[in-house]
Protein backbone atom coordinates (compact mmCIF):
# COMPACT_ATOMS: atom_id res chain seq x y z
CA UNK A 1 0.00 0.00 0.00
CA UNK A 2 1.01 3.63 -0.39
CA UNK A 3 -0.76 7.22 0.12
CA UNK A 4 -1.11 10.12 -1.49
CA UNK A 5 0.15 13.26 -0.60
CA UNK A 6 -1.00 14.58 3.02
CA UNK A 7 -4.52 16.43 3.29
CA UNK A 8 -4.49 17.03 7.02
CA UNK A 9 -1.89 17.53 8.99
CA UNK A 10 -1.74 16.45 12.91
CA UNK A 11 1.12 16.04 15.61
CA UNK A 12 1.05 15.37 19.29
CA UNK A 13 -0.33 18.99 21.36
CA UNK A 14 -0.99 19.10 25.02
CA UNK A 15 -4.43 19.08 26.43
CA UNK A 16 -5.00 20.31 29.89
CA UNK A 17 -8.12 22.09 31.63
CA UNK A 18 -8.92 25.34 30.93
CA UNK A 19 -7.97 27.84 33.24
CA UNK A 20 -10.41 30.19 35.58
CA UNK A 21 -10.23 33.91 33.89
CA UNK A 22 -8.52 36.29 35.71
CA UNK A 23 -10.72 38.34 38.52
CA UNK A 24 -11.34 41.88 36.84
CA UNK A 25 -9.41 44.91 38.64
CA UNK A 26 -10.94 47.59 39.94
CA UNK A 27 -8.56 49.61 38.48
CA UNK A 28 -8.27 47.76 35.27
CA UNK A 29 -8.70 51.25 33.32
CA UNK A 30 -5.07 52.12 34.60
CA UNK A 31 -3.50 48.88 33.41
CA UNK A 32 -2.84 50.53 29.17
CA UNK A 33 -0.42 52.89 30.79
CA UNK A 34 2.76 51.91 33.03
CA UNK A 35 2.92 53.61 36.21
CA UNK A 36 5.38 56.46 35.87
CA UNK A 37 3.80 57.19 32.47
CA UNK A 38 0.84 57.48 35.23
CA UNK A 39 3.31 59.67 37.68
CA UNK A 40 4.72 61.59 34.79
CA UNK A 41 1.90 62.56 33.97
CA UNK A 42 0.36 63.48 37.34
CA UNK A 43 4.04 65.40 37.33
CA UNK A 44 3.45 67.50 33.83
CA UNK A 45 -0.24 68.51 34.74
CA UNK A 46 0.85 70.16 37.86
CA UNK A 47 4.06 71.63 36.06
CA UNK A 48 1.80 73.06 33.44
CA UNK A 49 -0.38 74.40 35.27
CA UNK A 50 2.23 76.16 37.34
CA UNK A 51 3.77 77.57 34.50
CA UNK A 52 0.54 79.25 33.31
CA UNK A 53 -0.01 80.56 36.76
CA UNK A 54 3.25 82.34 36.23
CA UNK A 55 2.98 83.66 32.82
CA UNK A 56 -0.63 84.98 33.94
CA UNK A 57 1.33 87.05 37.14
CA UNK A 58 4.24 88.28 34.98
CA UNK A 59 2.97 88.51 31.54
CA UNK A 60 1.90 92.42 30.81
CA UNK A 61 -1.00 90.87 28.45
CA UNK A 62 -2.51 88.16 30.59
CA UNK A 63 -5.50 88.39 32.70
CA UNK A 64 -3.64 89.65 35.52
CA UNK A 65 -1.39 92.47 34.76
CA UNK A 66 -4.34 94.11 32.13
CA UNK A 67 -6.58 93.77 35.22
CA UNK A 68 -4.38 96.10 36.72
CA UNK A 69 -4.48 98.07 34.15
CA UNK A 70 -8.32 97.91 34.04
CA UNK A 71 -8.02 97.00 30.41
CA UNK A 72 -10.38 93.90 31.45
CA UNK A 73 -12.55 93.81 34.38
CA UNK A 74 -10.96 92.79 38.14
CA UNK A 75 -13.04 89.66 38.12
CA UNK A 76 -11.08 88.48 35.14
CA UNK A 77 -7.51 88.63 36.95
CA UNK A 78 -8.12 85.54 38.44
CA UNK A 79 -8.87 83.04 35.44
CA UNK A 80 -5.68 82.10 35.40
CA UNK A 81 -4.61 81.55 39.43
CA UNK A 82 -3.31 78.29 39.95
CA UNK A 83 -6.56 76.21 40.42
CA UNK A 84 -8.10 77.50 37.73
CA UNK A 85 -5.17 76.84 35.65
CA UNK A 86 -5.61 73.52 36.92
CA UNK A 87 -9.17 73.47 36.02
CA UNK A 88 -8.27 75.07 32.48
CA UNK A 89 -5.53 72.01 31.77
CA UNK A 90 -7.66 69.50 33.22
CA UNK A 91 -10.68 70.54 30.80
CA UNK A 92 -8.19 70.58 28.00
CA UNK A 93 -7.29 67.10 29.29
CA UNK A 94 -10.98 65.70 28.77
CA UNK A 95 -11.28 67.43 25.26
CA UNK A 96 -13.58 69.75 27.08
CA UNK A 97 -13.90 73.52 27.36
CA UNK A 98 -13.97 76.48 29.78
CA UNK A 99 -15.18 79.72 29.94
CA UNK A 100 -11.98 81.27 29.46
CA UNK A 101 -9.13 81.10 28.01
CA UNK A 102 -5.16 82.31 27.91
CA UNK A 103 -4.33 86.08 26.14
CA UNK A 104 -1.32 85.90 25.87
CA UNK A 105 0.79 84.65 23.33
CA UNK A 106 3.74 83.00 25.79
CA UNK A 107 0.22 81.56 27.29
CA UNK A 108 -0.73 79.60 24.35
CA UNK A 109 2.42 78.44 23.36
CA UNK A 110 2.35 76.56 26.56
CA UNK A 111 -1.59 75.43 26.01
CA UNK A 112 -0.75 74.54 22.15
CA UNK A 113 2.16 72.31 23.52
CA UNK A 114 -0.11 71.14 26.34
CA UNK A 115 -2.90 70.30 24.03
CA UNK A 116 -0.60 68.12 21.58
CA UNK A 117 0.41 65.95 24.44
CA UNK A 118 -2.60 65.32 25.52
CA UNK A 119 -4.35 64.56 22.05
CA UNK A 120 -1.21 62.13 21.62
CA UNK A 121 -1.77 60.50 25.24
CA UNK A 122 -5.49 60.16 24.71
CA UNK A 123 -5.26 58.58 21.25
CA UNK A 124 -2.49 56.04 22.38
CA UNK A 125 -4.39 55.59 25.78
CA UNK A 126 -7.97 54.59 23.93
CA UNK A 127 -6.09 52.13 21.42
CA UNK A 128 -4.53 50.31 24.13
CA UNK A 129 -7.60 50.19 26.50
CA UNK A 130 -9.42 48.56 23.41
CA UNK A 131 -6.92 45.96 23.22
CA UNK A 132 -7.02 45.45 26.63
CA UNK A 133 -10.48 45.33 27.18
CA UNK A 134 -11.26 42.96 24.02
CA UNK A 135 -8.61 40.04 25.52
CA UNK A 136 -9.15 37.87 28.47
CA UNK A 137 -5.75 36.64 30.11
CA UNK A 138 -6.11 33.37 30.67
CA UNK A 139 -3.77 33.00 34.22
CA UNK A 140 -2.12 29.24 33.17
CA UNK A 141 1.55 27.94 34.21
CA UNK A 142 1.97 25.92 30.90
CA UNK A 143 2.38 27.98 27.55
CA UNK A 144 4.37 25.25 25.72
CA UNK A 145 6.33 21.81 25.79
CA UNK A 146 9.25 24.07 27.84
CA UNK A 147 7.29 24.80 30.46
CA UNK A 148 6.13 21.39 30.95
CA UNK A 149 9.34 19.99 31.38
CA UNK A 150 10.87 22.69 33.52
CA UNK A 151 7.90 22.61 36.36
CA UNK A 152 6.50 20.16 38.77
CA UNK A 153 2.93 20.99 39.71
CA UNK A 154 1.34 19.92 36.70
CA UNK A 155 1.89 15.66 35.28
CA UNK A 156 1.94 15.12 32.51
CA UNK A 157 1.90 12.04 30.47
CA UNK A 158 0.08 9.90 27.68
CA UNK A 159 -1.66 6.32 27.06
CA UNK A 160 0.39 3.24 27.27
CA UNK A 161 1.36 1.32 24.16
CA UNK A 162 0.71 4.70 22.09
CA UNK A 163 2.17 5.94 19.37
CA UNK A 164 2.98 9.04 21.05
CA UNK A 165 4.53 7.13 24.10
CA UNK A 166 6.92 5.52 20.94
CA UNK A 167 7.56 8.54 19.76
CA UNK A 168 9.24 9.78 23.12
CA UNK A 169 10.84 6.64 23.95
CA UNK A 170 12.67 6.17 20.52
CA UNK A 171 13.35 10.15 20.08
CA UNK A 172 17.22 11.49 20.04
CA UNK A 173 15.81 14.92 21.18
CA UNK A 174 17.47 15.70 24.69
CA UNK A 175 14.38 16.94 25.80
CA UNK A 176 11.90 14.66 24.37
CA UNK A 177 13.93 11.54 26.24
CA UNK A 178 13.47 13.71 29.57
CA UNK A 179 9.74 13.81 29.09
CA UNK A 180 10.22 9.90 28.68
CA UNK A 181 11.86 9.11 31.41
CA UNK A 182 9.99 11.45 34.05
CA UNK A 183 6.53 9.56 32.53
CA UNK A 184 8.17 5.92 32.60
CA UNK A 185 9.15 6.62 36.10
CA UNK A 186 5.89 9.09 37.56
CA UNK A 187 3.28 7.24 39.01
CA UNK A 188 -0.28 7.75 37.06
CA UNK A 189 1.72 9.75 34.36
CA UNK A 190 0.78 7.10 31.79
CA UNK A 191 -3.13 5.94 31.55
CA UNK A 192 -4.67 2.59 30.06
CA UNK A 193 -6.69 4.58 27.19
CA UNK A 194 -7.30 7.66 25.92
CA UNK A 195 -10.83 8.30 27.67
CA UNK A 196 -8.70 7.76 31.75
CA UNK A 197 -6.46 10.56 30.60
CA UNK A 198 -8.72 13.14 29.62
CA UNK A 199 -10.90 12.20 32.32
CA UNK A 200 -7.47 12.66 34.40
CA UNK A 201 -7.20 16.33 32.95
CA UNK A 202 -10.78 17.46 34.07
CA UNK A 203 -10.39 16.07 37.80
CA UNK A 204 -6.41 15.92 38.61
CA UNK A 205 -3.57 18.38 37.48
CA UNK A 206 -2.82 16.50 34.47
CA UNK A 207 -1.41 17.71 31.06
CA UNK A 208 -2.53 14.63 28.24
CA UNK A 209 0.22 14.35 25.57
CA UNK A 210 -1.98 12.83 22.08
CA UNK A 211 -2.76 13.64 18.69
CA UNK A 212 -3.57 16.92 18.05
CA UNK A 213 -6.86 15.83 16.31
CA UNK A 214 -8.25 14.09 19.08
CA UNK A 215 -6.98 16.52 21.48
CA UNK A 216 -9.10 19.84 19.36
CA UNK A 217 -12.08 16.95 19.09
CA UNK A 218 -12.17 17.30 23.32
CA UNK A 219 -11.70 20.57 23.48
CA UNK A 220 -15.16 20.86 21.41
CA UNK A 221 -17.09 18.55 23.54
CA UNK A 222 -18.96 19.55 26.69
CA UNK A 223 -18.72 20.77 29.11
CA UNK A 224 -16.01 22.74 27.19
CA UNK A 225 -13.45 22.96 30.20
CA UNK A 226 -10.43 21.70 28.23
CA UNK A 227 -7.95 23.21 25.67
CA UNK A 228 -4.61 22.81 23.59
CA UNK A 229 -1.17 24.96 24.81
CA UNK A 230 1.72 24.93 22.99
CA UNK A 231 2.85 24.42 19.33
CA UNK A 232 2.23 20.63 17.94
CA UNK A 233 5.24 18.65 17.82
CA UNK A 234 5.78 15.13 15.77
CA UNK A 235 4.10 16.69 12.45
CA UNK A 236 2.39 14.51 10.28
CA UNK A 237 0.14 13.59 7.84
CA UNK A 238 -3.01 12.20 6.76
CA UNK A 239 -2.74 10.55 3.42
CA UNK A 240 -5.23 8.39 1.50
CA UNK A 241 -4.29 5.22 0.77
CA UNK A 242 -4.32 3.10 -2.19
CA UNK A 243 -3.12 0.16 -3.77
CA UNK A 244 0.55 -0.07 -4.63
CA UNK A 245 1.54 0.77 -7.59
CA UNK A 246 -2.02 2.62 -8.69
CA UNK A 247 -1.88 4.26 -11.37
CA UNK A 248 -4.25 7.04 -10.44
CA UNK A 249 -2.52 7.89 -7.15
CA UNK A 250 -0.97 10.75 -8.70
CA UNK A 251 -4.96 11.97 -9.88
CA UNK A 252 -5.48 11.68 -6.43
CA UNK A 253 -2.44 13.76 -5.13
CA UNK A 254 -3.30 16.23 -7.90
CA UNK A 255 -7.19 16.94 -6.58
CA UNK A 256 -6.07 17.13 -3.17
CA UNK A 257 -3.71 19.96 -3.88
CA UNK A 258 -6.15 21.55 -5.92
CA UNK A 259 -8.77 21.18 -3.00
CA UNK A 260 -6.19 22.55 -0.49
CA UNK A 261 -5.04 25.49 -3.05
CA UNK A 262 -8.49 26.33 -2.93
CA UNK A 263 -9.48 26.15 0.62
CA UNK A 264 -11.79 23.64 0.52
CA UNK A 265 -10.20 21.17 3.25
CA UNK A 266 -9.86 24.06 5.58
CA UNK A 267 -13.19 24.71 5.25
CA UNK A 268 -14.09 21.28 5.59
CA UNK A 269 -11.98 20.70 8.71
CA UNK A 270 -13.54 24.21 10.10
CA UNK A 271 -16.90 22.75 9.54
CA UNK A 272 -16.45 19.59 11.54
CA UNK A 273 -14.14 20.39 14.11
CA UNK A 274 -15.11 24.23 15.39
CA UNK A 275 -18.13 25.03 14.17
CA UNK A 276 -20.34 21.65 14.76
CA UNK A 277 -18.46 21.91 18.47
CA UNK A 278 -20.53 22.27 21.38
CA UNK A 279 -18.06 25.07 22.76
CA UNK A 280 -17.26 28.77 21.35
CA UNK A 281 -13.70 29.31 20.00
CA UNK A 282 -11.36 30.27 22.42
CA UNK A 283 -7.42 29.67 22.95
CA UNK A 284 -4.73 30.81 25.15
CA UNK A 285 -3.32 33.99 24.72
CA UNK A 286 0.31 33.88 24.19
CA UNK A 287 2.67 35.95 25.68
CA UNK A 288 2.93 37.92 22.05
CA UNK A 289 -0.40 38.53 21.82
CA UNK A 290 -1.15 39.88 25.38
CA UNK A 291 -1.06 44.07 25.01
CA UNK A 292 1.53 45.09 26.87
CA UNK A 293 1.32 48.46 28.75
CA UNK A 294 2.91 51.74 27.04
CA UNK A 295 5.87 53.10 28.99
CA UNK A 296 7.92 55.97 29.59
CA UNK A 297 10.09 55.09 26.31
CA UNK A 298 6.68 55.48 24.33
CA UNK A 299 5.86 58.98 25.24
CA UNK A 300 9.53 60.59 25.77
CA UNK A 301 9.60 62.28 22.66
CA UNK A 302 6.12 63.74 24.20
CA UNK A 303 7.16 64.64 26.86
CA UNK A 304 9.73 66.40 25.72
CA UNK A 305 7.49 68.42 23.26
CA UNK A 306 5.44 69.76 26.44
CA UNK A 307 8.76 70.66 27.98
CA UNK A 308 9.87 72.23 25.10
CA UNK A 309 6.65 74.36 24.87
CA UNK A 310 6.86 75.37 28.86
CA UNK A 311 10.36 76.61 28.20
CA UNK A 312 9.02 78.55 24.97
CA UNK A 313 6.56 79.98 26.69
CA UNK A 314 8.37 81.15 29.82
CA UNK A 315 10.82 82.50 27.33
CA UNK A 316 7.62 84.20 25.38
CA UNK A 317 6.37 85.87 28.35
CA UNK A 318 10.46 87.37 29.33
CA UNK A 319 10.64 88.47 25.55
CA UNK A 320 6.61 89.99 26.04
CA UNK A 321 7.73 91.70 29.35
CA UNK A 322 10.69 93.36 27.83
CA UNK A 323 8.56 94.28 24.55
CA UNK A 324 6.35 96.10 26.94
CA UNK A 325 8.94 97.82 29.15
CA UNK A 326 10.27 99.36 25.78
CA UNK A 327 6.77 100.16 24.68
CA UNK A 328 6.21 102.14 27.74
CA UNK A 329 9.41 103.53 27.55
CA UNK A 330 9.32 105.01 24.22
CA UNK A 331 5.24 106.29 25.01
CA UNK A 332 6.58 108.00 28.45
CA UNK A 333 9.11 109.85 26.00
CA UNK A 334 6.99 110.42 23.40
CA UNK A 335 4.60 111.97 26.28
CA UNK A 336 7.00 113.71 27.49
CA UNK A 337 8.48 115.24 24.58
CA UNK A 338 4.44 115.95 23.30
CA UNK A 339 4.29 117.95 27.04
CA UNK A 340 7.41 120.18 25.95
CA UNK A 341 5.72 120.86 22.78
CA UNK A 342 3.08 121.92 24.69
CA UNK A 343 5.00 123.88 27.03
CA UNK A 344 7.12 125.67 24.08
CA UNK A 345 4.01 126.60 22.29
CA UNK A 346 2.67 128.37 24.85
CA UNK A 347 5.85 129.85 26.15
CA UNK A 348 6.10 131.07 22.72
CA UNK A 349 2.78 132.03 22.33
CA UNK A 350 3.40 134.40 25.27
CA UNK A 351 6.41 135.64 23.90
CA UNK A 352 4.68 136.43 20.91
CA UNK A 353 1.96 138.08 22.94
CA UNK A 354 4.44 139.99 25.16
CA UNK A 355 6.30 141.37 21.66
CA UNK A 356 3.25 142.60 20.36
CA UNK A 357 2.19 144.34 23.37
CA UNK A 358 5.52 146.36 23.50
CA UNK A 359 5.22 147.35 19.87
CA UNK A 360 1.40 148.41 20.28
CA UNK A 361 2.71 150.84 23.39
CA UNK A 362 5.64 152.23 21.53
Amino acid sequence: MEFTKPYMTLGISILIKKPAPSQPDYFAFLQPLHDIVWVSVLITYLSISFVLFMINRTSPYEWKRLSDRNLVAKSDAGNLDYLNSLWWCFGSFMQQGVDYSPKSTAARVVGGAWWLFTLFLVTSYTANMAAFLTITRLDTPIRGMEDLVTQSKVVYGTVVNSQPLSFFSTSSNFLYNRMFTYMDTTPGAICKNTNLCVEKVRDENYAFLWDSTVNDYFVQKHPCDLMTVGNTFDIKGYGIGLPRGATYRDDFTIALLELREQGFLEELQKKWWTDRGDCPKTELIGTSDIPTQLGFAQFSGMFCVVGAGAGLGLLTSLIENLVFIRHNQVKKKRKKKAQCDIQFRKYRSASLLQSSSREDMA
